[in-house]
């Protein structure tokens, strides 16, 4: 059981100075038949595609928390270097899995502090997935997922046929 009020955190070991004052940490218990959120319906079946194992524990799991916040044009990327921070610190007091609702990712700690938490300098890629759909007539829709973190309005790029597709692809990287 995880209890965040009950443990102190160091702030430069996990390069946080704590949640932005405008998230909200919200606890919510898992209800009997009803899947915690983020674990029920289409973004389910991606996540359980990604990490099929943690997806299952995280399922099972007797509750969670649900980090939200928005920040209105903010100078730097602290809160985000802070959020990240914070998540470290969660899973190194007893949370076994985090949702990325808009990367559409599902990481256990050691997926955390590889890809996201470690990495110096930070790759902010990580943050964000490209994502194709299949368009009427062999085209493809190519759009990011996961711009919002930074305060910038997702890519899309619509109508890429097929052999433009990696040029297209460079192009949002």
């Amino acid at each position: 059981r995880f209890e965040p009020s009950a443990r102190t955190m160091s702030r430069a070991e996990y390069r946080t100075a704590g949640l932005p004052a405008e998230f909200e940490v919200r606890k919510v218990p898992a209800a009997d038949g009803q899947p915690l959120p983020f674990l029920g319906g289409d973004l389910a079946r991606v996540l359980r595609e990604d990490n099929p194992a943690l997806f299952n524990k995280a399922a099972e799991a007797g509750e969670c928390l649900i980090l939200k916040g928005e920040l209105v044009d903010p100078p730097d990327l602290n809160y985000l270097r802070d959020t990240v921070g914070m998540i470290a610190w969660f899973f190194d007091h007893g949370a076994e899995a985090a949702i990325d609702p808009q990367r559409l990712r599902i990481y256990g700690p050691v997926e955390w502090w590889e890809d996201v938490f470690a990495p110096q300098p930070p790759k902010l890629a990580a943050h964000v997935v490209i994502v194709a759909s299949n368009e009427t007539g062999g085209s493809r829709w190519l759009h990011t997922r996961g711009m919002r973190k930074f305060g910038r309005p997702d890519l899309s790029i619509r109508g890429v046929p097929q052999e433009n597709e990696n040029g297209a692809i460079e192009l949002i990287n």
